[in-house]
């Protein structure tokens, strides 16, 4: 079995003598942090594999290799050929990541995206468990026993997000193994007890992960203050010729006869303007 984690049950899995391939986080919010102090504590053994705007502190303290989903800078050109990070939950990115990886077969633990029938939710066991809260608006859905469970609002948007990732990949094998999780429509329900492995050889997943741990950091830190330098320029550019364009502004009026030359140079700068930002998106 080839195991793709959330990062906040780290310490969990760990306590369980389970020992995920790779860990992903999403989450930008310094709480993100405290949630997940348990990977901080992990040897570096993993991948963790995170969005592009993932909270720092986790990033920047993580002693194994990184990956990340989505732009590596501002500009789009950055995203080609990376994948892309699908909203709003880390399940959702998750399981993209395993569909980008070329599994044909994914099996969802723990994705319930629904409260328990005790009304548990799916933090319980691990930083700040939450229930209910006044204020707090939740949903009815079924579930796959054909009962109804809560969801807070927020996980309706992760259901909706994740039926569509099942129905553009028709090829792949949606399994959940939780008879309480939310019906998913493309996704079947499947006792653990009737599921068999296929054998999976890691030798390549390996390579990626001592790869990535060669890198030298040194010389990926100086290669993005290289690409953000250039950014900076561009943007310093850009400002000189908005500057430019702005005193133009100041200097119309209706009464002088310079009006159509001064139209003409507003017109030359924002034609310069369009021209260079047409061509950095293409």
């Amino acid at each position: 079995m080839f195991v793709i984690s959330v990062s906040r049950i780290a310490k969990k899995l760990t306590l369980n003598s389970i020992k995920p391939d790779i860990f992903v986080t999403v989450d930008p919010h310094d709480l993100s942090f405290d949630a997940n102090k348990g990977l901080m504590e992990l040897d570096g053994e993993n991948l963790l594999i995170h969005s592009n705007y993932a909270c720092p502190n986790i990033i920047s303290q993580w002693q194994g290799a990184l990956l990340f989903t989505g732009e590596k800078l501002l500009d789009k050109k950055s995203a080609i050929n990376n994948i892309e990070t699908i909203d709003p939950t880390v399940a959702n990115s998750a399981i993209n990541i395993a569909k980008e990886m070329g599994f044909t077969r994914i099996i969802l633990c723990g994705v319930d995206l629904c409260h328990s029938k005790s009304g548990s939710s799916h933090t319980t066991g691990t930083f700040i468990p939450k229930g209910h809260s006044i204020g707090s608006i939740y949903e009815w859905v079924e579930t796959y026993s054909g009962e109804m469970a809560e969801t807070p609002y927020q996980l309706t948007q992760a259901l909706t997000s994740l039926k569509a990732q099942v129905a553009n990949s028709p090829d792949i094998k949606y399994i959940n193994l939780s008879i309480n999780a939310a019906r998913v429509e493309g996704i079947e329900h499947v006792d653990k007890s009737n599921i068999n492995l296929d054998y999976i050889d890691k030798n390549d997943f390996i390579s990626i992960i001592e790869n990535n741990k060669s890198l030298p950091i040194i010389n990926a830190l100086t290669h993005e203050e290289e690409e953000v330098d250039l950014i900076l320029l561009s943007l310093n550019k850009l400002k000189e010729k908005i500057n430019s364009a702005l005193k133009l502004c100041h200097k119309l009026n209706n009464k002088s006869l310079d009006n159509i030359s001064t139209f003409k140079k507003i017109d030359h700068i924002e034609n310069s303007i369009n021209k260079k930002s047409k061509k950095a998106h293409t």
